[in-house]
């Protein structure tokens, strides 16, 4: 038998010593001869002690499996010559307390598997002496407190170190090749460093007391099963292969800040089925290849952060896909107040499919402002103030808002934010071709203060009917470069005969409409049907789609610019109580400020003669074809707060509106001299006793007809 390589105890329970009697000496074991012994097996073999020559010369043996063995401890020898070794197992050796020091022998170990002893260290440098050690197993023991350096073992694929409850340190820094780890039932760990590990997919942490976890740069990482934390503030997972947010976050009951960023895969976010949110949140959807192992787009230290950024945001999201906020519901996580512990008290969302973040602490609300008259020097332009950069200031004035999102530069129609855009409150949009009306995007905009629109290439109108009232909190509307414009609010129009016209592309089929006279007397409701004719229907019907009069009742600041196709603005029944500034820019399609039309209109009874009762201000500058401000400009308004009228390069306009009742100061009209004279010459005795035309400025009448430079295209 000396050339045997195989050889199999498992199960023999009732073997308990491998010498020839119980008298012997253990040198004279019958498995001592069994030089060429390359697999030993003795698992379920209740041995008391294992002798050194089991077998004499180890130098062959591979696999080596003791256990279930009764033993306390190996001969200091025991491993000295086991240089080959490659599998060592000691499962369920309850009685285990120590393992000799020449176990740092082992070169060629690639796995090692003891669990359940009574294990309270191992020798000092193991696994540094261990290289190719792929598959270290440490499960429940329950005695271990000191575990050796593990760091930089380049090998390790596996490692399993569940029901230590003594271990408070753990490091597997730069351990490259491990795919999976299972830290379950650590009750004192403090400490954890899962660092730089490149190849992580799976990982596993249970029941224990740790505060702050990091599994950042672990680039294959897609499983994360998280337990028992109840300790547990922060957690990063940036940089990794995760697809979808673990449900797992959700038991985290003292999570206060969660860093996700560097996702390229990240495609669902379960909101549904989180029972709270963390303080703060951090998404980044960018590519990995754009973001270092050490550098990210936000700080760690959520403290330092929320004071650098003076919109002190909670929740941040740089984007590239926006239907992670599919499932988002307003009932789970939003409440009008936004006192709840699981609500979003702040967040910041950028959307863009380049990556592009927005530089908010420095700039207000992404609004890049253009100042109309940079690149002119005409004498004419000299004295009218800087529009754009007075209309900034009004933004650097308010306290900063604390839920804003931005689009911009999308390769696809950004759906999903229906919900979340009900209590946002500032929105930007940018560089966009899929958006034909914010109305798209949600239906509701109950919380929004500002908007800012520029370079949407497909937008046709800012806002469509709907049966919510739009924008009630609006107070900054801001558009620029939106070429496709034609007008800012999109009516239903009726013919003579009171059949409403309506495009089945933008409003769709079975739309219920109420139908209003002249006088505001619901006349009939009307239903379109599948073949395109409207029927009447019963009055009792709901109502799809309508505008109020006194939608955007809060609306302060209008600023339009650089939007060739426009035509109209405002119809003259909307009472806007509140509008205090007007700026149109280089708008040339533009004929009326206030037009009056035939549309869908819900009955009304409030007072109609005050209108634009807080309009102080009105610029108007390169609009060839403006013909008035305020359509039924025969009819009589009240508009005690007016005091500025700036216009230049309106060669067209006829006529300004006509006002009543004593003022306690005039309207102050700037323009050229040569428009000044025309429209004074239209108006009677009592309308100029309310202007004050301004002496212009000497050269402002050099060239009356300054180049207009903005095409239809």
């Amino acid at each position: 038998m000396t050339n045997l390589q195989f050889l199999s105890l498992r199960g023999c329970t009732r073997l308990r010593s491998l010498t020839l009697d119980s008298s012997s000496n253990l040198s004279s074991s019958p498995l001592g001869p069994l030089q060429h012994l390359e697999f030993l097996d003795l698992d379920g073999v209740s041995l008391d002690s294992i002798p050194d020559d089991v077998p004499k010369s180890k130098s062959k043996l591979r696999y080596l499996n003791l256990s279930c063995a009764s033993i306390v401890s190996l001969s200091l020898p025991f491993f000295q010559d086991v240089s080959n070794l490659k599998e060592l197992f000691f499962l369920g050796c309850a009685s285990l307390k120590y393992l000799p020091p020449s176990l740092t022998n082992l070169f060629s170990l690639e796995t090692f598997y003891i669990s359940e002893s009574q294990l309270v260290s191992f020798p000092i440098k193991t696994f540094d002496q261990m290289p190719k050690l792929c598959d270290l197993n440490l499960k429940n023991n329950q005695q271990l407190c000191f575990l050796p350096k593990l760091a930089g073992n380049t090998s390790l694929r596996s490692f399993s170190l569940s029901g230590s409850p003594m271990i408070t340190h753990v490091s597997l820094r730069a351990c490259r090749s491990l795919e999976i780890a299972c830290l379950d039932d650590l009750d004192k760990l403090e400490e954890l460093d899962l660092a730089e590990l490149a190849r992580l997919k799976s990982f596993s942490l249970s029941r224990s007391h740790i505060t702050h976890l990091s599994l950042r740069a672990c680039r294959s990482l897609e499983t994360v099963y998280l337990h028992g934390l109840n300790q547990l503030e922060e957690l990063d997972l940036s940089a990794t292969s995760i697809k979808e947010l673990p449900e797992c976050i959700s038991n985290l009951q003292r999570l206060r800040r969660l860093h996700m960023l560097a996702l390229p895969k990240l495609r669902r976010l379960p909101w549904h089925k989180l029972r709270q949110i963390p303080n703060v949140f951090n998404v980044d959807q960018c590519e990995q290849e754009k973001i270092g192992d050490h550098e990210f787009a936000i700080q760690s230290s959520v403290e330092e952060n929320c004071q650098r950024s003076k919109y002190s945001v909670g929740a941040q999201f740089f984007l590239t896909d926006t239907r992670l906020f599919s499932s988002f519901g307003l009932p789970n996580f939003v409440d009008v107040e936004l006192d709840r512990p699981a609500s979003f008290r702040s967040f910041f969302i950028s959307v863009s499919s380049r990556n592009k973040r927005s530089n908010y602490e420095n700039n207000d609300m992404d609004i890049n402002f253009i100042d109309p008259f940079q690149n002119k020097k005409l004498a004419c332009y000299e004295d009218i103030p800087l529009i754009a950069s007075a209309f900034k200031q009004q933004f650097r004035e308010r306290a900063p808002l604390n839920r804003h999102i931005e689009i911009s530069s999308t390769k696809q129609y950004p759906s999903g934010l229906d919900n979340i855009l009900g209590v946002t409150k500032s929105l930007s949009v940018g560089d966009n071709d899929f958006i034909s009306s914010l109305t798209d995007l949600s239906t509701e905009f109950k919380m929004l203060l500002e908007c800012k629109l520029r370079q949407c290439r497909h937008m046709h109108a800012i806002f469509k009917p709907t049966i919510y009232n739009l924008g009630p909190e609006l107070e900054t509307l801001w558009a620029s470069e939106l070429e496709k414009l034609t007008e800012v609010l999109a009516y239903l129009e009726i013919e003579k005969d009171g059949v409403a016209q309506l495009s089945e592309k933008e409003y769709g089929l079975d739309l219920i409409v109420q139908v209003v006279s002249e006088d505001e007397q619901i006349t009939s409701r009307m239903r379109r049907t599948k073949s395109g004719d409207w029927i009447e229907v019963d009055r009792e019907s709901e109502i799809t789609w309508w505008w109020g009069r006194n939608e955007f009742s809060s609306l302060k600041h209008v600023h339009l610019e650089y939007c060739a196709r426009l035509e109209r603005i405002f119809p003259v029944k909307l009472l806007l109580p509140h509008l205090e500034t007007l700026t149109v820019i280089h708008c040339g399609n533009l004929k009326t400020v206030f037009y009056e039309i035939n549309y869908i209109w819900v009955y009304d009874s409030s007072d109609n003669n005050v209108r634009f009762q807080n309009l102080h201000t009105v610029q108007l500058h390169e609009l060839p074809k403006l013909s008035h401000l305020y359509e039924r400009y025969m009819e009589p308004l009240v508009m005690r707060q007016w005091k500025k009228l700036h216009f230049r390069g309106c060669w067209n306009l006829q006529q300004l509106p006509l006002l009543v009742e004593e003022r306690s100061q005039k309207v102050l009209v700037d323009g050229e001299a040569r428009q000044c004279k025309k429209l004074k010459a239209r108006m009677g005795k009592d309308q100029l006793s309310h202007y004050d035309f301004k002496s212009p400025h000497p050269l402002a009448s050099i060239k009356e007809h300054v180049k207009n430079n903005i095409f239809l295209m």
